[in-house]
């Protein structure tokens, strides 16, 4: 097992985003979880939470993205990211619940669940999903089906800060 640490985590999941097979994805993934990070930090800013584990986070919640369908997804990563690293109960719950579909346990997790939806309306990911909506019609749908859900959610995340 590899020490796990901030760097660590965004090496291990670039590897897995470039090993995708399509390029959008891995060019989705990447700035994606950059923008993650980022926000998530912002969002922590004056509070007593690990930061490590949020950096860490950004970049292990979708790594099971690559693996088959969306749905899935956060118990896929975690099982990927178990592969390489020992992971503390606060990570693991970053991962399993940064969806809306379980109640965060620790603030961190909390954090990330938000910064993963509100970090999809920075200018470099919609700037993505023009690129590759210009492309495929059918994507273009997919993607403003995507941006409404997300932003139909952002109130009751924010409420849970």
């Amino acid at each position: 097992m590899i020490e796990l640490t901030p760097e660590n985590a965004e090496s291990f999941a670039r590897k897995i985003f470039v090993n995708d097979r399509v390029k959008k994805e891995s060019e989705w993934h990447i700035f994606h979880s950059k923008a993650v990070e980022e926000t998530a930090l912002l969002l922590a800013e004056g509070s007593y939470v690990d930061r490590d584990i949020l950096r860490e986070a950004a970049w292990l919640i979708d790594i099971g993205q690559t693996i088959g369908n969306d749905v899935n997804h956060p118990l896929r990563s975690l099982e990927i990211a178990r592969e390489e690293f020992e992971l503390p109960g606060k990570l693991k719950d970053c991962i399993i619940n940064h969806e809306n579909l379980n109640e965060p346990l620790c603030d961190e997790a909390r954090i990330i669940q938000i910064a993963d939806k509100v970090s999809v309306l920075r200018p470099e990911l919609i700037n993505l999903f023009c690129k590759y909506s210009k492309v495929n019609p059918l994507e273009k749908e997919w993607n403003i089906k995507f941006v409404n859900r997300i932003l139909k959610g952002i109130p009751d995340l924010l409420r849970k800060l």
